[in-house]
């Protein structure tokens, strides 16, 4: 299927998950995805508790976390510059195989009593890093796949699969691991990409093209001309520059609610780790539902709305979590939270993916995740301050506060991204 026969299929103005079920490329890549990330998350969980096992460190588990995080600032500027340079499909095929073996490694590592905890490390930084060139061609490919009318439903068709994948593996990772051991899940995880990568064989290579019909195709360049390419597009678009201004805000502040959830539950509902566990279940049920929400409505003249409507009511409902003192009251906020998450990322991916060229589309998708993903250590330090002074529910209700100043602020300030479409 060719650019010019997608952009025909525009006269269908209505986003419809029915149609974009009926596109095979989109519908292999989404199958591979969701196959492939349902590993990741009983993954996350079995390394954590490998960890543990081995070294009995709460330091090491951080370490762990932080190790595994760091390719998403790292890696991912660098990785998009080869998203532009590399065929798509291929890129996703080399990756996933690379993920599929360093899986296996540990698992086998493991079962052997082979692992060592810094080879780990060094494994678990390939193993995302490997991620950030298939995070990123997944992204830049879908413009290719699926029409600009259909870029909503189809992100959201992703969004749904991830958070779906969240709400069932953090629960059965734990589960998996007291009946199987870990090596199992870990296996597991190594054939899931595996899966992922027969569905992408199965995509014609012409979708992994970075240039869309239209465009000039460019001469390759050298590496860091490339990169600082990405950078200067995002410099001398305002629109781009909006958009990292305000993912920024949402980041910060996602990362600082996210942080003291744990304490929260713990201290002010009187709960323990599984209720810290529905509490985050619920917030994915909420994402799935605003995911399929936003998907289903025409939201392509109403972006700057649903972006500063939705920050505001998260900002209400930050407070309100503030104010529940019992545990059934945080799971119905939790939920709602999640639908507003949802309802504000999916609009956000749309634009970046439709507002820049094809064939430099994957080093900013790259830049613009790093120059982000800088938010997430700092959030978790201020809220941890703020809570080592402050009771937990004043921090909650002091952060919703600051979530709807952002919100008028850069209503007000915001003015191009205030009135984007695509």
């Amino acid at each position: 299927m060719t650019d010019t026969l997608q952009r025909d299929q525009q006269v269908e103005k209505r986003a419809s998950y029915t149609r974009i079920l009926r596109n095979r490329p989109l519908l292999l890549l989404w199958l591979g995805q969701l196959v492939s990330r349902s590993g990741d998350y009983v993954f996350d969980v079995a390394v954590v508790w490998l960890v543990l096992k081995m070294t009995g460190s709460a330091l090491n588990v951080g370490l762990t976390v932080g190790t595994s995080a760091l390719p998403s600032v790292l890696i991912a500027p660098i990785a998009g510059v080869y998203v532009d340079r590399i065929n798509r499909r291929r890129l996703l095929l080399v990756s996933n195989a690379v993920q599929a073996a360093i899986c296996l490694a540990i698992a086998l590592s493991y079962s052997l009593g082979d692992v060592s905890f810094p080879i780990l490390l060094l494994l678990l930084f390939a193993l995302n890093a490997a991620g950030q060139f298939a995070g990123g061609a997944v992204s830049a490919m879908l413009p290719r796949i699926v029409p600009p009318t259909d870029l909503a439903a189809a992100n959201g068709l992703f969004t749904m699969g991830s958070s779906f994948n969240q709400l069932l593996g953090y629960g059965l990772g734990g589960i998996a691991i007291l009946a199987l051991g870990i090596d199992v899940p870990v296996l597991y995880d190594a054939l899931t990409f595996v899966f992922a990568l027969s569905m992408i064989w199965l995509i014609p290579a012409a979708y992994g093209s970075a240039v869309r019909e239209g465009e000039p195709v460019a001469m390759p360049r050298p590496f860091l001309e490339s990169f600082v390419e990405g950078l200067s597009y995002i410099r001398g678009n305002r629109v781009l520059l909006e958009i990292v201004a305000l993912a920024i805000s949402i980041n910060f502040f996602g990362g600082s609610v996210g942080a003291l959830i744990a304490p929260y539950a713990e201290k002010v509902l009187g709960g323990n780790a599984s209720a810290y566990g529905f509490l985050l279940a619920a917030f994915s049920l909420g994402s799935i539902a605003g995911a399929l929400a936003v998907g289903k409505v025409n939201v392509r003249e109403h972006v700057g709305s649903i972006l500063f409507g939705g920050l505001a009511a998260t900002g209400a409902l930050v407070i309100l979590f503030g104010m529940a003192s019992v545990t059934w009251a945080a799971l119905v906020i939790s939920v709602v939270m999640g639908f507003f998450e949802a309802a504000i990322n999916l609009p956000i991916q749309v634009l970046v993916q439709v507002k820049i060229p094809g064939n430099i589309l994957g080093r900013t998708i790259g830049t613009l995740g790093a120059l982000v993903s800088l938010t997430v250590p700092l959030a978790a330090f201020v809220s941890g301050g703020l809570a080592s002074m402050l009771p937990l529910p004043l921090t909650y209700q002091l952060l919703g506060a600051l979530i709807l100043i952002t919100s008028t602020v850069t209503f007000t300030r915001l003015t191009n991204l205030r009135s984007a479409s695509y």
